[in-house]
């Protein structure tokens, strides 16, 4: 009864009766630059990065053009990548950038579709309402008992993409158009070499046969012979 007790905002401690501010960078809260405030921090991030939507702390590689250098390793300069909604392509042997993907291609909205750097913004016409960010519902009277709503266009969230080949849908698609060639030439000349082969073998088996068999002759006609000679030899010697 009668007595009080201090206690110190978000961001302070107590220190000696009094509240001192916290130095939350000490403990390297962010991915990139940490800032002390009063009571607080922000975090910052290096050229050609932004802070992620969902958490602050954390970067994600930016690009506001159509085509930017890609971000590679220094140590690996293989070890490349790209932003969100980029994919990366090699125009020089020695250069890697990256390229927007231009998502309203795909057809990815029902309705209208703005291709954005890094994204895609789907819309609807009047009378229609975007849901699930893609696709557009008749909210109408005689649709479904719903007033028509404005025709506002709602962005939709950013397009994820898996960056794991440094090559463009187009070229991929070569490549593997190319793939299907090789192989088909591949076993188209390996039959034709299997069917030579069992060609030679069975013209040898055919010459050897008859080798054999002109040896064969030879080899009787010469004993017949020595033994026609014998033979007479034995006659004469008994007359």
């Amino acid at each position: 009864m009668g007595s009080y007790e201090c206690h110190c905002l978000d961001g302070f401690k107590k220190e000696n009766g009094n509240c001192e501010d916290i130095d939350e960078c000490f403990m390297s809260p962010c991915e990139h630059w940490c800032k002390n405030t009063r009571g607080s921090y922000t975090c910052s991030c290096f050229e050609g990065f932004r802070q992620r939507i969902d958490d602050h702390t954390q970067c994600e590689i930016y690009c506001d053009k159509n085509e930017c250098p890609a971000r590679c390793d220094i140590n690996d300069p293989t070890e490349c990548r790209c932003p969100e909604g980029y994919i990366m392509d090699m125009p020089l042997q020695d250069k890697r950038v990256c390229v927007d993907i231009d998502e309203c291609s795909a057809n990815f909205c029902s309705h209208g579709c703005t291709n954005t750097f890094g994204s895609y913004i789907c819309s609807c016409p009047v009378g229609f309402t975007l849901i699930d960010g893609y696709k557009c519902e008749d909210y109408s009277e005689e649709g479904s008992g719903f007033t028509t709503p404005s025709d506002t266009v709602t962005p939709t969230s950013n397009y994820t993409t898996d960056i794991t080949s440094a090559m463009t849908p187009g070229g991929l698609l070569g490549i593997m158009v190319c793939i299907v060639l090789m192989i088909l030439i591949i076993v188209f000349l390996v039959h034709q070499i299997s069917k030579r082969r069992s060609s030679w073998k069975v013209a040898c088996i055919h010459k050897n046969q008859g080798e054999d068999l002109q040896d064969l002759q030879q080899v009787t006609t010469e004993k017949y012979t020595k033994k026609s000679i014998f033979v007479n030899r034995d006659l004469k010697q008994d007359t």
